[in-house]
């Protein structure tokens, strides 16, 4: 799911098509990682105008199957003009319900509720006005992100007996062709140099952990709840100039940037990792260039021309790190 995503006509988030000052400004990409739909998404106080076209598009529109969303970014003024804003949103402000819940695990251990830390600052400003009277204006925004969130995760880990190799099902070695009945410990020869390695780093977590009922003896499940820190910061801004060559000629210049960066902490310590994101980075960058020129009263010549570029990925905390050593294997046809 892709943030500021939104479905239309049934179709996928994706068969949206986003224009911003008359040019495609669609991230393109095969996998949904939470990222924006648009390269650019300028602050709402930085629109000039817009309009969405869900059915019975006109033949300008192309490419979606979905709806057309169709942005102008505005321009400087004769007079100077500029907005300062802030969002809040803070955990402190917030309500835990007069019924505060308990999570409850099949071992029948409660787990206190934790109000989940959900901290948001969204701030940012815009200024424009002349360069040059009735000829060359300028408007420059900002816009700062800034969020902390601890949301809760349930995870299963392995009990102290699935550790120790005493599984409740039996279990059937297809290089030997041996069986371990339900209840019997594993040789630990007979287990993975990898697996064991593995078992190495969870024996000392989960020993650290309370173990009561199932939790040491037999399948376990949802039996560990941590908040997890989740940190995102991001800081994009436009600048646009706009020249009145004449009455009938006109032209704009609009760079903008966006950098972004989020981590997504381990929900298990190091190396194991839990499976979560890891550092998020995003660069959103394009310029655009517009012509506007009036032949007479009935014809025009609308000319734009863009370059845009966006980076992005998902990269694991656990990068870098050698802890576990996987030996080379031979694969041979029968």
């Amino acid at each position: 799911m892709r943030e500021g995503a939104y479905n239309v006509n049934g179709q996928r988030s994706m068969f949206n098509n986003f224009l911003l000052d008359g040019m495609d400004n669609n991230a393109y990409g095969e996998s949904n990682q939470g990222f924006d739909n648009q390269i650019i998404a300028i602050a709402p106080d930085s629109v000039a105008q817009f309009n969405v076209v869900t059915n019975n598009e006109s033949a300008e529109y192309g490419r979606s199957s979905g709806a057309t969303v169709n942005v102008a970014s505005a321009g400087g003024t004769n007079r100077f003009h500029g907005t300062v804003y802030e969002f809040l949103r803070n955990t402190d402000l917030n309500a835990a319900g007069f019924f505060k819940p308990l999570l409850v695990s099949n071992t029948g251990t409660s787990v206190p509720f934790q109000k989940p830390t959900f901290n948001r600052n969204q701030y940012g400003m815009n200024f424009g006005g002349p360069i040059a009277k009735d000829k060359l204006f300028f408007f420059l925004d900002f816009e700062g992100f800034r969020q902390t969130l601890r949301p809760l995760y349930v995870l299963t880990l392995p009990t102290q007996n699935e550790l120790n190799g005493i599984l409740v099902v039996p279990v059937w070695n297809p290089l030997t062709s041996t069986v371990y009945p339900a209840g019997t410990a594993i040789p630990s020869g007979a287990i993975n140099s990898l697996s064991r390695q593995i078992i190495s780093y969870f024996q000392p977590f989960v020993s650290q952990l309370p173990q009561t009922g199932l939790a040491t003896s037999g399948l376990n499940q949802d039996d560990y709840a941590k908040e997890v820190p989740f940190t995102d910061k991001s800081d994009k801004g436009d600048l646009r100039f706009d020249y009145q060559q004449n009455p009938s000629s006109s032209w704009f210049l609009r760079v903008s940037d966006r950098k972004e960066t989020g981590v997504n902490n381990p929900t298990v310590p190091l190396p194991l990792d839990g499976q979560t994101n890891g550092t998020i980075r995003i660069l959103d960058q394009q310029v655009a260039l517009g012509y506007t020129h009036l032949f007479g009263a009935d014809k025009i010549l609308d000319a734009r021309l863009g370059l845009s570029r966006t980076k992005a990925g998902k990269y694991t905390l656990s990068i870098g790190q050698n802890d576990f050593t996987i030996q080379d294997c031979l694969l041979m046809r029968l």
